[in-house]
């Protein structure tokens, strides 16, 4: 998992990852998804996580937010908060 989402965090800002199908998660696969979101936000975006259920629920309780019902959520939140940074940056051009 680890080597994967160094893959995707490498060249994109914002990565949405699908949990939905996911059984379950140990602490090695947390530790790659917090540096992986470390990643993406010294690139100016983050690491969304959408649609975890049953044992994967419990990252909730890990303090990671937001999570997302659904990948569209997620998905929406990424592009709003893009768009958001990027009309600060026109303005602080101005």
């Amino acid at each position: 998992m680890s080597s994967q989402l160094t893959a995707l965090t490498s060249g994109e800002s914002w990565v949405i990852l699908d949990l939905a199908e996911l059984g379950g998660m140990d602490s090695g696969s947390l530790e790659a998804l917090a540096a992986a979101r470390e990643r993406a936000r010294r690139a100016g975006g983050d690491v969304l996580l959408a649609g975890p259920r049953g044992a994967v629920a419990w990252l909730q309780l890990t303090g990671w937010d937001p999570l997302f019902a659904s990948v569209a959520a997620a998905g929406f939140s990424a592009r709003l908060a893009a768009l958001t940074s990027r009309m600060a940056a026109a303005r602080a051009g101005e």
